[in-house]
């Protein structure tokens, strides 16, 4: 037979957790502050995470350390003034990072002329992977990196990638 023995948490522990709890995040969604067809915000804190599963979430993220997002179809998401901003999105999303450090994004299949766009602008680094028709713009950034789930994007001139569509 397993026994389990209660631990106890010393003061001083305690003391730590909750004097450290208010440096992690500080925005995030609660189930009913993001809601589809209606934009939700998050500015001027440590941190975003947003979970809109729903088709047509607006997550906005402005003005934060990072900013992590996970949305359904048709999401419409922007990080603005981010240090690290992550966005997995369903098909047919619209994402825009601009003026972001680290832009990672994970897009949905969509079909077109449905496909997702994703437009990043003035980055660090862009990493875009997209599982579906997509299409990527990237605009002063030092590093775009796009991977599509049938291979190789197409390049259609200047810093634009398309993946399973033309240019």
């Amino acid at each position: 037979m397993l026994a389990v023995q209660p631990r106890s948490v010393s003061t001083a522990s305690l003391v730590s957790m909750l004097w450290l709890a208010p440096f992690f995040v500080e925005c995030s969604d609660d189930g009913s502050s993001c809601v589809p067809g209606v934009p939700c915000h998050c500015a001027n804190a440590r941190g975003c995470i947003y979970e809109c599963l729903e088709s047509n979430c607006n997550p906005q993220c402005n003005d934060v350390s990072f900013c992590d997002v996970h949305c359904g179809a048709l999401c419409n998401t922007t990080c603005n003034n981010v240090h690290d901003c992550s966005i997995e999105c369903g098909s047919n999303c619209d994402v825009e990072c601009h003026d972001v450090d680290r832009c990672v994004v994970r897009v949905g299949p969509g079909s077109q002329p449905g496909a997702s766009r994703v437009s990043c602008r003035n980055l660090g680094s862009c990493e875009v992977a997209c599982r579906g028709a997509c299409e990527v713009d990237c605009t002063s950034v030092g590093s775009c990196s796009v991977t599509c789930a049938d291979g190789a994007p197409t390049h259609c001139g200047g810093e634009r990638f398309v993946c399973a569509q033309p240019c």
